[in-house]
């Protein structure tokens, strides 16, 4: 996989205006110190599941969701993608995932490896009252 990676020490005290970053998880003790950490540019994903197009299994039990759902974390972290929230309505068959990843095609494989269709990936930004509200000004 290749990838935008920036060491931490390439930042140095400059702000970063890009979009948001991730970066490794820190080996335990028994695998030694950590030499560098690596970040790489992220953006947020929504990925949408419906049981009408046959991309949400229809009459799933709420254990059989937890199920489904940590294989998808598993081949989300093996591609990169960092899972961060589903919202799920199990009696309506639907689902929302909210990721984090480099590019969609980093959401779209997790998706494959799970065997999890999905109707549409959409990469988005956060709006909240805060965002909408405090602008910089000249």
């Amino acid at each position: 996989m290749s990838c935008d990676h920036r060491r931490l020490s390439d930042l140095g005290s400059r702000r970063w205006e890009g979009p948001s970053l991730a970066w490794a998880t820190l080996p335990s003790a028994s695998e030694g110190p950590l030499m560098e950490i690596t970040m790489r540019p992220m953006k947020f994903y929504i990925d949408t599941h419906d049981h009408r197009s046959s991309t949400f299994p229809n009459g799933i039990s709420k254990e059989q969701f937890a199920d489904f759902f940590a294989s998808y974390e598993k081949h989300s972290r093996e591609e990169g993608t960092i899972v961060l929230r589903a919202h799920v309505g199990l009696d309506d068959g639907r689902a929302y995932c909210f990721n984090m990843a480099p590019s969609a095609e980093h959401v779209r494989r997790a998706h494959e490896k799970a065997g999890l269709p999905f109707e549409t990936i959409t990469e988005v930004t956060t709006a909240t009252p805060g965002d909408l509200s405090f602008e910089p000004r000249d």
